[in-house]
């Protein structure tokens, strides 16, 4: 399966989980953080994210789905330290 399926396989598990908290998490981690606090939320979204994922996801995608999630993670970081160094 390619990359491409499988973000698209995991992108349906996971909005069609029913899981109202995953499902705004999706959500906002669309948008990226520009102050601490909406780090903050960006950081507990992604927690909440790899929890469901490790415990719910079948086993076929759960590789797949923490790298997305890695990748994820590290443009968060990226884009806030840009951010803050631009504020300086």
């Amino acid at each position: 399966m390619s990359n491409a399926e499988d973000a698209l396989l995991i992108e349906v598990a996971l909005r069609d989980s029913r899981h109202v908290g995953v499902i705004m998490a999706l959500d906002r981690m669309m948008l990226l953080p520009v102050n601490e606090e909406q780090l903050q939320v960006a950081m507990r979204d992604l927690e909440l994210v790899k929890t469901f994922i490790n415990t719910n996801l079948p086993s076929g995608l759960r590789e797949s789905a923490r790298a997305m999630f890695v990748e994820h993670g590290r443009l968060v970081a990226n884009h806030y330290r840009t951010h803050l160094a631009s504020e300086v």
